[in-house]
């Protein structure tokens, strides 16, 4: 093209302008007045020249403003300052290194395409545009699948999960067979309770021991069934068959309604307010 260009715009010697054709030139190609000739070259020859210096320009630009925004800059003493609040500071700080990693992935994607047509020439070249449309779509379809998924397993399994903050957990709860057998296991610590105070009872004209400290009763026999180890509320200095108040039940653990041994020796559940209306004035 440059050949040609340079045989159009060539000068013809004397002798071929007096028959009105250049030297060198062909019958067939066309004579191109000089004017034409001059302002075509000079635009040729500068627009490669003022490309270069536009984008130059741009680049310089560009530098210049990336510098102002991210270089340091000297706070005086009263001047405002904005700054994020933690939270939003830790959120902008998630969404930029995600970002940042799809970027990357796009541009590894872009590479390993590229490369693998090396090996097949069939396919299409792939641009770094085409590559973060790739893995966006490839995001959204595994996102579409697993959100199918959370919806299919709500439906298999109703009221089994609970929000926690922004996801779901299932609700720890127990069935109904595990919630009898835990509450005969705490009917029968209650039980080898009683049948160890009631024997001190019978060897001591039928009085109760004074505290739960003592050596009268043993220590395991006190401990409630709950690894924490804690003792049965008791309330000392009673008479056993006298009256029918509490003796001894279960601590808070056990939520409001709860096992209590009466000096009668029945046991029966009772809930907090009842059973604290039903101690007697002066005990403990």
């Amino acid at each position: 093209m440059l050949v040609q260009w340079q045989e159009l715009t060539r000068e013809p010697s004397c002798a071929a302008r007096a028959s009105g054709r250049g030297c060198n030139e062909s019958p067939d190609l066309p004579i191109i007045p000089s004017t034409i000739r001059a302002e075509l070259s000079i635009s040729l020859r500068d627009r490669p020249m003022s490309s270069v210096m536009d984008r130059t320009r741009r680049i310089r630009c560009g530098l210049l403003i990336t510098t102002f925004l991210l270089g340091p800059k000297a706070a005086l003493a009263g001047m405002p300052v904005f700054m994020l609040t933690d939270l939003a500071d830790l959120r902008l700080q998630t969404i930029s290194f995600f970002l940042l990693v799809i970027a990357l992935v796009s541009l590894a994607i872009q590479r390993l395409w590229n490369r693998l047509r090396r090996d097949f020439p069939s396919l299409p070249r792939l641009s770094y545009r085409g590559g973060l449309c790739f893995v966006l779509l490839w995001g959204l379809a595994f996102h579409l699948v697993l959100t199918m998924i959370s919806g299919a397993r709500e439906l298999m399994t109703p009221g089994a999960w609970e929000r926690d903050r922004a996801t779901y957990k299932l609700q720890q709860t127990q069935s109904a067979s595990e919630v009898d057998q835990l509450r005969v296991a705490r009917h029968q610590k209650l039980e080898r309770l009683r049948a160890a105070l009631w024997q001190h009872a019978e060897q001591n004209n039928g009085r109760f021991p004074l505290d739960d400290y003592g050596p009268e009763v043993a220590e395991e026999l006190w401990l409630v069934l709950d690894p924490a180890r804690l003792h049965f509320v008791y309330l000392g200095g009673s008479v056993a068959g006298v009256s029918r108040t509490p003796l001894a039940f279960e601590p808070g653990i056990y939520g409001r309604e709860r096992l209590v041994l009466l000096t009668d020796g029945e046991i029966k559940t009772m809930t907090v307010e009842a059973i604290y209306a039903a101690i007697p004035n002066g005990s403990s």
